[in-house]
């Protein structure tokens, strides 16, 4: 008995443990907000308002048209990627980007549009 209460703490434990990383990727090939969980592949990256986030938002979906994503205010974030290959791009707009200590804004080789980060960005931690 006491073994299967141990697995069982184990597991959840894991499970818990698992839930708390959200990287993930927009997908819509739409204007949006960032707090939308239908937006993105595995739900919305980052906190709100939080201290230290290891997530990493990443926006590669092909576009149609200049995207405007709405950023919530104080999203922490590990780090923001851009891949995108098409001849448009994404704004990130309003809202407070909180970059985790380490964290990177960064865009892939071979990326197409051109992408801006009108929110205000904070460097927390050391930068």
């Amino acid at each position: 008995m006491k073994k299967r209460v141990s697995v069982i703490i184990m597991l959840i434990a894991g499970l818990c443990f698992t839930a708390q990383a959200a990287s993930s990727s927009w997908n819509v090939d739409a204007a949006g907000t960032w707090i939308t969980a239908g937006n993105w592949t595995a739900g919305v990256p980052g906190i709100a308002n939080g201290t230290t986030s290891a997530d990493v938002a990443t926006f590669s979906t092909a576009l149609t048209a200049g995207r405007t994503v709405t950023v919530d205010n104080n999203r922490n974030i590990g780090g923001i990627t851009f891949g995108n290959t098409g001849t448009n791009g994404y704004t990130l707009a309003t809202g407070m980007i909180k970059l985790s200590n380490g964290g990177v804004i960064q865009s892939l080789s071979g990326m197409g549009g051109t992408n801006k980060v009108t929110s205000i960005v904070s460097l927390m931690g050391d930068g």
